[in-house]
Formats: structure tokens, C-alpha cells, sequence
């Protein structure tokens, strides 16, 4: 019987030991994939120089170099034309990926042609589980992620977490790996690159991958997990994180519920941004506050002149 391959994409930017882990964790795998390293204009040369190292080690390694930061989504995008294998699996460089990964995830995609992308279940360091699929999308999820502290809203969804022991159906899963199927991956033109660095662009792609038919599947399967690690390489930019996840908001709620909907999330974010930035004026007599206080009034000017609502920049 033919064995079904999978091309595997991953952008990477800055990161060094994490991406080099990474490709080692795939090794035992490198007969059922192909992987694309797409390096979104790493600054670092360690990067560069790990990157020309594992191209050097495994044939079985493609990289890219982009000129440009392109976020997650364009990133996402680039090898799309040079996909040949059955299935593509978008996949996280923090992430450790077990031996048999890829194999389970093919075997319970072939199960159902409705089923057009696959996930595992995703879990910290020490083998709990975490959130990382969504039943539903809407504002409430924003209001949660704008108003509250990261820490708080991931114990809420942590705790809101289902344990089950078969397969279940998700509006969407996370993008720390998702595989799905080459062929409508293709025809959908992969990620919409509107989308840069935010929870919305893998829900988004999710809703499309389907193509408004209702019978068409997501599943999350507890038949295999991965460790995710977190996003480590957004650290040294917070600026960038979080302009691509107030940006993801508005867009996506223009692009799918309509204008009233993307004004809420603007007045949620315009909201979440003052407060936060009087916050640390207050403080600022602390440098590390003085630094946020600066990056909220570089938000606030971003939301002003280039909101998606009226922007496409």
C-alpha cells in the first residue's frame, strides 16, 4: 500500500534552539514528511546560521528565506505552490511532536471525506492538557482575551476544558498543528494574509477549509498529543503580538459578522488600550512601565490610523 505524505509547513522567526529541537524531534519521521521551514526575516544570526545547518544535515528539509516579516498567515502561504504530497499539516516550531504523530492523524482523517482537517490534543510541559480548540467564536471570547489578564483567561478556558477519550468536533483547533487535506488547502489559497499574528487567522482558515458546507469537519482526536511550549519567539516584540492580535479581532469580526460586530471589538480594544496604558502611566516611574506605557500609545495610534475597518494596511 502507498504511503500517504505530508508536507509539513513552519514559520520561524528569531528562534534558535527551539527550531533546532523541533527538527530533531521529526527525524524518525523524515520517510512520511517534507518539511518547509519558512523563516519569517529572522534578525538573529544564530538563527540564520542554525537554519543553514539543519539544511545542510537533512535532505528532507526545505527552507525558505523571506525578505519580509509576513506574520503567521502569509508565512503560512509561501510553499504552497510547490505542495505535491496528499496532505499538509501546519505546525509550530514550540511544539515536540510524538513519533507517531503523523501516521494516527492521516489514519483518522482517511475515516470521513467530511473530514477535512485533523488535530491532536495539545499539552504543557507537564503533560495537562490545554486549551486549544474552540466550540464557538464571538465577542465574549474577545472581551475576554481585551479586558482580562492572559493568566486569568487561559485558567477559565483550561478549566472549561472537556476530557474525552474519542474524537470531537471543533469550530476550530489551534495552529500550533493542524493538518488537513493538500488539495483544499490549495483551492482556498491557503491563510487569508489579512490576518498576521492572531488566534483568528487558524478559525478563519477553519470556517474556509469547510466551504460553507455544513457536513464538512474539524476534529480534535485524544488518539495522539503534542507538547506546545507557548509562543516563546513573540516575547522580544510585544508590539508586533499584540497589533496582530487586536488587528485579527476587528478584521475577522468585519469579515464575518459584519460592520456592527467589528465596531464592539473596536470599542473592546480602544477600551482595553487606555485603560492599560493609564495603568502604567501611573507606574511609570518604573522603567519597565514606561516602555508599556510607550507601546500603548503606539496601539492606540495603530488603532486610529489603521483600523481594518476602514484600513487594509
Amino acid at each position: 500500500m502507498k504511503v500517504k505524505k505530508v508536507e509539513v509547513i513552519t514559520v520561524t522567526c528569531n528562534e534558535t534552539d527551539e527550531i533546532l529541537n523541533y527538527v530533531n524531534s521529526l527525524e524518525s519521521q523524515n520517510e512520511l514528511i517534507r518539511l518547509w521551514i519558512i523563516d519569517n526575516n529572522s534578525k538573529n544570526e544564530e538563527t540564520r546560521k542554525i537554519l543553514k545547518e539543519i539544511s545542510k544535515k537533512y535532505q528532507w528539509v526545505k527552507i525558505i528565506y523571506s525578505e519580509e516579516n509576513l506574520g503567521l498567515a502569509g508565512g503560512n502561504n509561501v510553499p504552497i505552490s510547490f505542495l505535491e504530497y496528499e496532505y499538509t499539516a501546519i505546525v509550530n516550531p514550540d511544539t515536540i511532536i510524538p513519533s507517531d504523530c503523523f501516521s494516527k492523524l492521516i489514519k483518522k482523517i482517511e475515516l470521513d471525506n467530511n473530514i477535512v482537517a485533523v488535530a491532536p490534543v495539545n499539552l504543557y510541559e507537564n503533560s495537562i492538557p490545554h486549551s486549544s480548540y474552540h466550540l464557538h467564536w464571538n465577542i465574549l471570547h474577545v472581551l475576554m482575551a481585551r479586558i482580562m489578564p492572559g493568566i486569568i483567561t487561559g485558567f477559565i478556558y483550561n478549566k472549561l476544558l472537556r476530557n474525552f477519550d474519542n474524537d470531537i468536533d471543533v469550530l476550530f483547533a489551534s495552529g500550533s498543528f493542524l493538518l488537513t487535506r493538500t488539495s483544499i488547502y490549495r483551492a482556498i489559497n491557503g491563510y487569508d494574509v489579512n490576518y498576521f499574528l492572531t488566534v483568528e487567522d487558524v478559525c478563519d482558515l477553519c470556517i474556509r477549509l469547510r466551504e460553507g458546507v455544513k457536513t464538512k469537519r474539524i476534529i480534535v482526536t485524544p488518539d495522539t498529543k503534542i507538547i506546545h511550549l507557548g509562543a516563546r519567539s513573540t516575547v522580544g516584540n510585544r508590539f508586533i503580538a499584540q497589533w496582530g492580535a487586536y488587528k485579527g479581532h476587528i478584521y475577522h469580526f468585519k469579515k464575518h459578522h459584519g460592520i456592527i460586530s467589528s465596531l464592539i471589538v473596536v470599542l473592546i480594544s480602544f477600551t482595553a488600550i487606555f485603560v492599560r496604558l493609564i495603568i502604567n502611566l501611573l507606574l511609570s516611574f518604573r522603567s519597565e512601565n514606561r516602555k508599556k506605557a510607550i507601546m500603548y500609545i503606539a496601539l492606540m495610534k495603530y488603532l486610529i490610523l489603521k483600523n481594518p475597518i476602514y484600513s487594509s494596511k
